[in-house]
């Protein structure tokens, strides 16, 4: 609430400075670990619309084949991104 960091292990029950609770504390994440949970998610989903395209009708191929592009497309870029990222 009002600005006062920790790290996580030692969140205190309430802010030494403000008195808000120990739920107003935000945990901060750096931008390699959100491209890290980016590229996570679109690989996961590459993998399940990739196994789903053997089990659909012929007529949703197309659709699921498309999906499966732009998929990709979002794991590249985001594999682009966390070359670019060397923070931990």
């Amino acid at each position: 609430m009002c600005g006062y960091g920790t790290d996580l292990e030692t969140v205190p029950e309430s802010c030494p400075r403000c008195g808000a609770s120990r739920y107003a504390f935000e945990k901060e994440i750096t931008v390699r670990k959100a491209w890290e949970l980016a590229e996570s998610g679109a690989r996961i989903t590459l993998e399940m619309l990739s196994e789903a395209e053997g089990e659909v009708e012929a007529k949703a191929k197309p659709v699921l084949a498309k999906q499966i592009q732009l998929e990709q497309r979002v794991l590249d870029e985001t594999r682009r991104e966390l070359e670019g990222h060397s923070e931990s």
